[in-house]
């Protein structure tokens, strides 16, 4: 795939484009049409609703308010310097500076203030250190908006940094960095720095440890924190963006009334760089050992600058022709020799380095074929290099794809629009963060795009070649990851002469829709059309005011939910369908059409979404391959294979994420927890698949279809005959698996893996009868005791870095669940905090403003309306799967929730708390016993 059709890709996709454009002399931005440019002069979709406005605050402050119609709001502050900025002699002192900002200021001294506000509110926070960047944001109840950004402000304005807190947090960077040691892909990474010129901050170990921080001393730590902080964390370096629902005059008050405050200082300069790749040392290699049983090979090459180029992206361009997924490209070339799984090209930058990469996810045949895959990836290379400039229409076929989807742009949340809007301020004006952030393209320039094509050669190359059986001779410091590095000789690729002939880049794309419009439907409910071999349920909806539409269809049977190897041969089945799907319809999904087959508890799901003058027809196709059932011997083995790596490699995972998988296997009937998964997909057979398939296509099963948007009656009424016509057995409905109860209290435990470096504890508080009334009280509850939970157990006992409560539910059965992660203590111990917590919050009464400032964000949270075509689906697809054909669940919260006073809350935790209500809990924990 090419990495640079989404929004959501915005870092990948420019930040080769992401440097100073002052510098560089930008080509021209090209005609758009009229209508993507409003009266302020901001280049915007037509289908977009929010108002905008951008202004510079006295103090040098960049702003840009945006008035959006969510009952939510959504803030971000990023400024340009991150840990490569880190002085020699502290790494990870960005990122420390970033923790200690949340630890009190000297209007809101109390070192959970900010958090508590947000979570009491319905909100959720955090902050990010990279390389070049870090970010601060908060979501939250839209009418607490100008509080929560007087909170944020403040980080700015008068931080304490209390010396007892600098000492706690410390302990805290140090878990985070503990926590890491369990994450293979940190290890991987940071061996791959290797590959980088050595003097660029880049190749350093950036995140931090108590060690390193500490290396001079605690004094000078203390003064290297504030020095940093007074040195960099300067407006001129801050671009904030905040979304509301109040009029943008209101929104600017708020900005200026807090934001507005901070000082105006001097920009001091940032330390310069070298290049990130020293060119002299290329082509060079390294090779990683990896721990879980994955293969990869990455190939980096250094690009000339691209800051001039972030409009005509001629990176997008090169990245598309190399990760296309069509017939006769490389993917589909190493795909055909069961060489490969998956590959992406995309270009990215840090800092003013800029680089075109290439990544391919091997399998274990690949592995043994290193060398003609180096072979075949500049065989490609130079297919484009002759044909890429000549046959220019490739570039106009992306360029038309992305102005019909900027014309018909979905809304984004409130968050992810700040976030992502004000990392790109620093490199464009505000009025053109949306042409450089979406897939517009100004025009295909020759000149960039040989340039780019020219630095692909096996001269100019760093590779990363993954595996676990590669020869090493050098450990990473930090991670421990093991490692040794090649000097390639320039004729490495000629190393295999493997046969490309049939190689050739990608044909035109069949599925450009031409000129799509709205208004074909009215809206109405969802209604079921009547037909014997399905139920088939019609959803017109205009309300998105966008020519799409979604169609999914779940196939059931009883049989896949009371045979757990049943639900392993249709995992295999689903690999290799969606395998066939990436090729056969990757030209759709280039033109907004998408599409997943996922297998679930009860069979087998396929979800589709696209423009509606193509979704009826290539839905129809893919469900027919996939009712086919069909699979070859040497295709069950391939993805029987691939399945069993997958599973092998759970272990691999974090304890926290192989808990979660253990805790759902223990509350659901028929599930199979890792060892006994592993034990059966091994002993799968193709006989056993046969076996299935004869079920599949015999037995009664539930077929339940969902279209939703812009299909009309006779186009339902047609795709609702060939659906139907697909399937012969009889039609029933399949209930979902049970929740198995509690016999509290329960103990589970998952085994501690060979070189875990990190403990968890987690509560779940269970048994609830499954209605509104306690989904409800689960909600307050999580969202009153998460902020003093996080409190408690990390910022001041420093258990761990990882402390939450959340809202657990499987299958709509309500639970609440306690989690802590520690590198310092086992369960155990962990578990007497437990007690010690609750014990204090029994001391404490829940007030009346509290209960109502819980009460209101629940409120606003279940009055959110779904901002795209496929949220609504989602929720209606959900009622379907509750058999709740009035389709009103969030109607119910809200009638329910109106009922609910502060004596509900306050029982509920009064039996949450009670040492002596055990029943109800299960106590999950990987460590020492309990």
């Amino acid at each position: 795939m090419f990495v640079v059709r989404s929004l959501i890709l915005l870092v990948l996709l420019l930040a080769a484009a992401c440097a100073s454009l002052s510098s560089t002399e930008q080509q021209p931005l090209g005609q758009l049409p009229p209508e993507f440019t409003d009266a302020r002069g901001f280049v915007r979709s037509p289908s977009d609703s929010n108002e905008y406005r951008s202004l510079k605050l006295d103090n040098g402050l960049e702003v840009l308010l945006i008035q959006s119609d969510s009952p939510r709001a959504g803030v971000a502050l990023d400024l340009r310097v991150g840990s490569a900025d880190n002085p020699l002699e502290y790494p990870g002192l960005a990122h420390f500076l970033e923790h200690m900002l949340f630890l009190g200021t000297q209007k809101y001294p109390q070192p959970d203030s900010y958090q508590a506000f947000i979570r009491v509110n319905g909100g959720s926070y955090n902050a990010t250190t990279g390389l070049d960047h870090t970010n601060y944001f908060f979501s939250i109840d839209a009418d607490k908006l100008p509080e929560a950004m007087d909170r944020l402000a403040q980080f700015f304005l008068a931080p304490l940094f209390t010396r007892t807190y600098v000492d706690r947090e410390l302990e805290i960077i140090e878990a985070e960095y503990r926590r890491s040691l369990d994450n293979e892909s940190r290890a991987l990474y940071f061996a791959a720095t290797r590959l980088y010129n050595q003097q660029h901050p880049a190749s350093r170990f950036s995140s931090g440890n108590r060690e390193t921080l500490l290396a001079q001393g605690r004094a000078a730590l203390y003064m290297a924190l504030k020095d940093f902080y007074q040195r960099y964390y300067r407006t001129g370096r801050m671009r904030l963006v905040v979304v509301g629902k109040q009029p943008l005059e209101q929104l600017q008050r708020f900005t200026i009334d807090t934001f507005g405050k901070i000082a105006s200082q001097p920009l001091l300069p940032l330390p310069p760089r070298p290049h990130l790749y020293n060119r002299d040392a290329l082509p060079v290699m390294v090779e990683i050992k990896s721990k879980s049983e994955r293969y990869s090979l990455d190939y980096s090459f250094p690009l000339p600058d691209q800051s001039g180029n972030i409009y005509s992206k001629p990176t997008a361009y090169v990245a598309y022709l190399l990760g296309h997924e069509s017939p006769g490209t490389l993917l589909s070339w190493l795909r055909q020799r069961n060489w490969a799984k998956s590959l992406a090209a995309g270009a990215s930058s840090i800092g003013d380095s800029y680089a075109m990469h290439v990544r391919i996810g091997l399998t274990r045949e690949g592995n043994r074929h290193i060398n003609a895959i180096h072979s075949a990836l500049f065989a490609y290379i130079n297919l484009i290099r002759d044909q890429a400039l000549a046959q220019s229409w490739r570039y106009a076929e992306m360029a038309q794809i992305g102005e019909t989807g900027f014309t018909w742009s979905e809304s984004s949340r409130p968050l992810a629009l700040a976030r992502s809007l004000a990392r790109m301020m620093h490199y464009v004006p505000t009025e053109q963060v949306f042409r450089a952030a979406s897939s517009l393209f100004s025009g295909f320039v020759p000149e960039q795009t040989q340039k780019i094509l020219d630095a692909l050669c096996p001269e100019n190359v760093a590779v990363k070649r993954i595996a676990p059986d590669v020869a090493t001779d050098m450990v990473e410091p930090f991670y421990g990851a093991h490692y040794r590095l090649v000097q390639l000789e320039p004729d490495f690729a000629a190393q295999a002469s493997p046969d490309v002939a049939g190689l050739r880049l990608p044909p035109p794309n069949p599925y450009i829709p031409e000129a799509p419009g709205i208004g074909k439907v009215s809206s109405a409910r969802p209604s079921l059309v009547a037909h014997p071999g399905i139920y088939a349920w019609h959803y017109p909806d205009a309300s998105f005011m966008t020519p799409k539409a979604s169609i999914s269809i779940s196939i059931s049977l009883p049989e896949i939910v009371e045979n757990p190897a049943n639900r392993l041969l249709l995992s295999i089945y689903q690999r290799a369908i969606q395998r066939r799907f990436e090729e056969d319809f990757y030209t759709a999904r280039l033109s907004d059409f998408a599409f997943n087959l996922y297998p679930h508890s009860r069979g087998i799901t396929l979800r589709t979404a696209g423009y509606d003058t193509t979704i009826v027809p290539l839905f129809s196709d893919m469900l027919e391959q996939v009712v086919a059932w069909d699979l070859s011997l040497e295709t069950f083995e391939r993805f029987r294979t691939e399945l069993e790596i997958s599973i092998n490699n759970e272990q691999t995972s974090s304890a926290v994420n192989r808990l979660y998988r253990r805790m759902a296997a223990n509350r659901l009937a028929h599930q199979l927890v890792y060892e006994r998964r592993k034990e059966a997909v091994s002993g799968l057979s193709y006989n056993d698949w046969m076996e299935l398939r004869r079920k599949l296509t015999d037995n009664p099963s539930e077929r339940t279809l969902l279209v939703h948007g812009e299909i009309d009656a006779t186009s339902m009424r047609q795709l609702v005959e060939r659906v139907g016509g697909m399937f012969a057995a009889p039609l029933i409905q399949v209930d979902p698996p049970r929740i198995l109860p509690l016999a509290g209290p329960e103990l589970l435990s998952e085994p501690v893996r060979h070189e875990q470096k990190n403990q968890v504890l987690a509560l779940v508080y269970g048994n609830l009868a499954q209605n509104h009334r306690n989904r409800l009280l689960v909600s307050l509850a999580a969202n009153y005791l998460g902020g003093p939970f996080f409190h408690y157990m990390r910022t001041e006992n420093k258990l761990g870095y990882q402390a939450s409560v959340i809202h657990y539910d499987l299958l709509d059965h309500p639970a609440l669940l306690f989690l802590v992660e520690s590198s310092a203590y086992q369960p155990h111990q962990i578990k007497q905090y437990f007690n010690l917590f609750f014990a204090s919050m029994r001391q404490q009464q829940l007030d009346a403003d509290t209960f109502a400032q819980l009460k209101q964000a629940l409120t606003a949270s279940l009055r959110e309306p779904p901002l795209k075509l496929g949220d609504e689906t989602s929720r209606v697809w959900h009622e379907l799967f509750r058999r709740n054909y009035e389709f009103d669940t969030k109607r119910q919260l809200l009638g329910e929730l109106e009922k609910l006073d502060i004596g509900n809350l306050r029982l509920f935790l009064k039996q949450l708390l009670d040492p002596n209500n055990e029943k109800n809990h299960l106590w999950a924990y990987s460590g020492e016993a309990l």
